[in-house]
């Protein structure tokens, strides 16, 4: 709409990131900003504040108290979930700091989270170390696990998830209780809402290197508070996260692609989306 504005183009709130990690959380929000969504803020924890805002200049940053340790803790979750309230959307997990504490304060925001939810990364630890269950999480979730992650959410060999993705993916869409799910592979297999399984095939082994999988979740995130149903998010996000590889090979190299350079590609990937019918 030429009336658009900052907030008719949806509200995100980005929960990522720690010591060791600020790239990921910096990867997903350009990613979304990039995508589209209109205003966005990034929970961070105060001792890390100086980096995000210098890396992440459109965004709006929230330094929370973590006593200088460079990551959340239990007795930051009331502080969390007050500013969750504002936003439309939820990006949960890229870069936030790993172990059986971690997902005790996670599992305390993820039971209480309403919105639209994408869960990536470290944000499956409450649900690997069962400290919630898939019901308590928002119903409106996208999951967006790798084939090591998609094994230690589900207790399974990761063996056979490589030997037979499908067959795997057949075997928990009963437990994910009409979240979506995207298991990341040369062929992503989406889980849809109602239980249907969808093939993505657009991508390139150029987009096997660290950070692309945050730059999908930022892409996710961003379709989800624009109004794409998460269905239809997580289609549109697996398309537009594989053209941002072609658009690289075709305008710049066929190697040598880093999730820094899709952030490049991305406006190149939406215009050539213009084209697909």
């Amino acid at each position: 709409s030429e009336n658009s504005h900052k907030y008719s183009r949806g509200k995100l709130i980005s929960i990522a990131g720690s010591s060791g990690y600020t790239g990921a959380c910096v990867l997903g929000v350009i990613a979304a900003g990039k995508t589209g969504a209109g205003i966005i803020k990034v929970v961070v924890p105060e001792s890390l504040h100086s980096i995000f805002e210098t890396a992440i200049t459109e965004a709006i940053t929230i330094p929370i108290y973590d006593n200088n340790s460079g990551y959340f803790s239990l007795e930051n979750t009331e502080d969390i979930l007050e500013e969750v309230r504002w936003a439309d959307a939820v990006l949960f997990g890229p870069g936030l700091a790993a172990g059986k504490k971690s997902a005790e304060w996670m599992a305390e925001i993820l039971k209480k989270i309403q919105q639209p939810l994408v869960l990536d990364a470290s944000g499956f630890l409450p649900l690997i170390y069962e400290k919630i269950r898939f019901n308590d999480l928002p119903s409106e979730t996208i999951l967006t696990p790798h084939y090591a992650e998609f094994s230690r959410i589900f207790n399974m060999d990761v063996k056979k998830v490589w030997e037979n993705p499908i067959s795997a993916v057949h075997e928990i869409i009963s437990i994910l209780d009409s979240r979506v799910l995207i298991l990341k592979g040369a062929t992503n297999i989406i889980v849809t809402s109602n239980g249907k399984l969808l093939l993505m095939n657009n991508g390139t082994p150029l987009l096997a290197t660290a950070g692309t999988g945050d730059v999908l979740s930022g892409i996710l995130a961003s379709a989800i508070v624009q109004g794409l149903s998460v269905d239809d998010a997580a289609i549109f996000g697996t398309f537009l996260h594989g053209e941002c590889a072609h658009q690289y090979e075709n305008l710049i190299s066929i190697s040598g692609l880093t999730a820094t350079d899709m952030l490049t590609m991305l406006p190149h990937a939406l215009e050539s989306l213009e084209n697909v019918r």
